[in-house]
């Protein structure tokens, strides 16, 4: 069964979901930003590799563009909390949204490590 709600409590739910989604995308940068350093770390180690080659500009421009990606993605994670606004699973949503935002955090840290050691190891040409 559907419940009705009053545009104040709409409003009210999007502006708790909007706080909520803004305040975590700082330490979902954070986190990620550590995860590519720690990826960046990780392939200095490796014979062969030079720090010089992170000023390349392909290097450069492909960084730039996975932090625009980073964001992008990140955007998406409000879907969710749109689909169920008003509807009879925006009580159960409210307590997994938490959830929801370290899944996709985890999930997140492992492709910025991941591909971080892959865009230098191959711009850098080792």
């Amino acid at each position: 069964m559907m419940t009705e709600y009053s545009a104040e409590t709409k409003e009210e739910y999007r502006s708790q979901a909007i706080r909520f989604w803004e305040r975590g995308r700082l330490w979902y940068l954070g986190l990620l930003a550590l995860s590519s350093l720690t990826g960046l770390m990780l392939i200095s180690t490796m014979q062969g590799f030079q720090w010089t080659c992170l000023i390349e500009p392909v290097v450069v421009v492909e960084g730039i563009l996975c932090f625009i990606g980073t964001n992008i993605c990140y955007t998406f994670g409000d879907v969710p909390e749109l689909l169920v606004m008003g509807g009879p699973l925006e009580a159960h949503y409210r307590r997994y949204r938490k959830l929801l935002w370290l899944a996709g955090t985890l999930l997140s840290m492992l492709l910025a490590f991941v591909s971080t050691m892959a865009m230098v190891r191959f711009a850098c040409g080792f």
